[in-house]
């Protein structure tokens, strides 16, 4: 799945727990978006003086750093410390990191049948990729349904809790995007 789509999925699950503080929902949709970082891999040349292509690194890390339990519970025990340990927050970040690797195990293969992405689930206890063969390709009607479920699901959270995505950027953006949706919105139903 794209960035976008993880983020909506993240923030979805932020959004899921009406008592969690803006700071809270920041890291817990953060937690769907973080383990793309590996994906900077594809910066390898400027780390290696060429030895590994850009793709070469790509490749080689992404889906494999970040895309695992031991990173996912560090994620999730720092969002715990930095935003008041609350047992919620620790909870749903873990929620939101998983969904980011079921999202990819389900829909994030390349253009060509065969090139079906891993993850590397259990490492560093163990270097067995994870896959689906089913995986649909990162380009696909699957991954474009489901960004547009997660947007109306979105629309719903503006409506009923009164913040949007912007939220996450700035408080002060977000009432007027908030106040606009309502507006549209407020008569259907």
């Amino acid at each position: 799945m794209g960035p976008l789509t993880h983020a909506l999925l993240g923030w979805t699950t932020a959004n899921t727990h009406p008592g969690l503080t803006r700071r809270e929902r920041i890291w817990i949709t953060v937690a769907g978006v973080v383990p793309d970082l590996d994906g900077l891999g594809i910066l390898a040349p400027l780390f290696t003086d060429g030895a590994l292509s850009s793709i070469d690194g790509y490749l080689r890390w992404h889906h494999v750093v970040a895309h695992n339990i031991l990173f996912a519970v560090l994620f999730a025990a720092v969002a715990w410390a930095v935003t008041g340990r609350r047992l919620w927050t620790f909870v749903l970040t873990l929620i939101s990191m998983h969904l980011h690797f079921l999202g990819d195990l389900a829909g994030s293969r390349g253009p060509d049948s065969y090139d079906i992405w891993p993850i590397y689930y259990l490492l560093p206890f163990s270097d067995v990729a994870w896959s689906w063969h089913g995986q649909w390709p990162l380009v696909s009607w699957q991954n474009t349904v489901t960004t547009l479920i997660l947007i109306m699901i979105a629309v719903g959270i503006v409506m009923r809790y009164g913040r949007s995505p912007v939220e996450l950027f700035s408080v002060k953006r977000d009432q007027p995007v908030v106040e606009a949706i309502q507006r549209r919105l407020g008569g259907i139903g």
